[in-house]
């Protein structure tokens, strides 16, 4: 078994954003943000980094920036997507957006990507990476195994 506090996981654009001001249903993402990654490897692919700098203004950029760090081991990464992949998963019916975030995920090995899109890529056969929402993992973060 794969223990998720011990993975990588990437956090979606949407999770940040509903942290700020989560709508019904979503309290979740504020939960996660800003309490359950706690100690968790947290990996945030560029696509993720520019979509939040364009969606939020600079005082909730930082806010999130700060508590994500404070209480997390996160990777800030700045590497693009190879095109190579981003074509690929465009191909198998992805989205541009999805290719890319799918793609830079495929090349730094993340293993779970916390979305509240349940969509994301469903129509992609076996993603390198699972996906799951904000309420799913702070359900099995206690169990410490996946």
């Amino acid at each position: 078994m794969n223990s998720i506090r011990e993975a990588w996981i990437a956090l979606d654009t949407n999770e940040f954003l509903f942290s700020i001001d989560p709508p019904a249903g979503r309290e979740s993402c504020r939960e996660l943000i800003f309490e359950g990654i706690t100690g968790l490897h947290v990996f945030v692919p560029l696509q993720v980094s520019l979509e939040l700098q364009h969606n939020l203004s600079p005082v909730n950029l930082r806010k999130l920036i700060r508590a994500v760090n404070g209480i997390a081991d996160v990777r800030w990464d700045f590497t693009p997507a190879e095109n190579d992949a981003v074509r690929r998963f465009e191909g198998l019916g992805a989205r541009k957006g999805d290719a890319v975030i799918a793609a830079q995920l495929e090349q730094s090995a993340i293993s779970f990507l916390i979305s509240e899109n349940r969509h994301f890529l469903a129509e992609v056969l076996g993603l390198p990476f699972q996906v799951l929402s904000a309420a799913d993992l702070l359900q099995i973060l206690p169990e410490k195994t996946f």
